[in-house]
């Protein structure tokens, strides 16, 4: 599927894309992304998606008509659920934020004409569904395509970071929580040697992402909740990760034994906490995953990183370490008859039930996020 713009774009629809080519490379690094759309991360995912099958890739490339440089381009598959065909944003159930990746030139200069070039594209569609937008993202996919905006039931949760951490600490730390983590790594002092590490070396990382799903277990059995780090597609999703540079991951031990662990994602100056998991059976009440938590953060701001991201979800621990809310946006278009009334549906009591129906059937996960992330109770 491919057409030419009548100005100054060309648009097209791929099936195949190779994401860790030197075009795609250079147009990442040129965009305002997040490591969500980095070409491993993009890469990994589609990779899944094809293993499963879950979706058809259905990637938007936009291209200048005169030079063929890539421009633009939205990671999107071609889903089939309830008899009708979505557009919806490449996901795995993985991913917190969505966006078009863009160069700057292309933010600049629109073609009046692009967006009906576009929609001929999205003519193989019943519907457009795209959840998790973060504000500074909707213009992205604004300059594509016209979208019904509705705020999603959770947020984002990022923190600003400056240094020295001690600094940061007494500036943005609730006080009270400050001094229970204090009172709590005193008395783990007290019992043994306690340090966290933090490290990007692949077998660390693999290693760590296999012990944050042992420690889970038991946490997630509490809730009922399924845990997705149980699917070995998902954990292997997680470990073709570990060679691309763009994870870290931290682990708290207590004389050697390893007692909370975390699996961040870092691209420019910010670091996105992903996965947590602590020994919830031995250290239930000394606040280890808090701990852990803190000392990454210290680690960031000695790393000169400004931004620690908690990501999708909406714990209250989060607002203890200074996290804001920030709003996150779902975009919907009906592109057929049926698919106008699937979203005006959507739009009636339990709607969101069928909205999260939409996910890819082999990856579904829980909502709201946080009890992916955490099982519904604080670290």
């Amino acid at each position: 599927m491919a057409m030419s713009s009548r100005r100054r774009w060309q648009v097209r629809v791929e099936r195949d894309f190779d994401f860790h080519s030197k075009e795609y490379r250079r147009l990442f690094e040129r965009s305002a992304a997040s490591g969500f759309q980095s070409p491993a991360w993009l890469d990994a995912t589609y990779a899944a998606i094809r293993r499963a099958p879950l979706a058809d890739p259905f990637i938007l490339t936009v291209r200048d008509a005169e030079t063929a440089a890539l421009v633009a381009l939205a990671p999107l598959v071609l889903r089939y659920r309830f008899g009708l065909r979505v557009v919806a944003y490449a996901d795995i159930g993985s991913l917190d934020y969505c966006c078009v990746v863009q160069a700057p030139e292309f933010e600049a200069g629109l073609d009046p004409m692009l967006r009906c070039d576009v929609d001929d594209a999205l003519k193989a569609a019943d519907a457009l569904f795209i959840p998790k937008v973060p504000d500074a993202a909707l213009r992205s996919f604004d300059r594509l395509l016209a979208a019904r905006r509705v705020k999603m039931a959770y947020s984002a949760h990022p923190v600003p970071l400056f240094g020295p951490f001690s600094e940061w600490r007494n500036a943005t730390m609730n006080g009270t929580t400050r001094r229970s983590l204090d009172k709590k790594r005193r008395k783990l002092g007290r019992i043994g040697r306690l340090e966290t590490l933090a490290e990007s070396e692949p077998g660390f990382v693999a290693a760590t992402i296999e012990q944050i799903r042992l420690l889970r277990e038991p946490r997630f059995a509490e809730t009922g909740v399924a845990d997705p780090l149980k699917s070995e597609a998902f954990r292997a999703f997680y470990g073709s990760l570990k060679d691309s540079g763009t994870v870290r991951a931290y682990q708290m031990r207590l004389d050697g034994a390893t007692i909370a662990c975390g699996f961040a994602m870092v691209h420019g100056d910010a670091c996105h906490l992903l996965l947590t998991g602590f020994d919830v059976g031995n250290w239930r009440n000394y606040s280890v995953g808090l701990l852990m938590i803190e000392d990454a953060i210290a680690d960031c701001v000695a790393r000169g990183e400004r931004v620690f991201d908690f990501t999708i979800g909406d714990h209250p621990y989060k607002a203890d370490f200074g996290a804001q809310s920030a709003p996150i946006w779902r975009l919907t278009r009906g592109l057929s008859f049926k698919g106008r009334l699937m979203l005006a549906a959507m739009q009636l009591k339990g709607g969101e039930r069928l909205a999260r129906r939409l996910a890819p059937r082999g990856y579904r996960a829980p909502s709201p996020p946080d009890m992916v992330r955490g099982a519904g109770v604080a670290p």
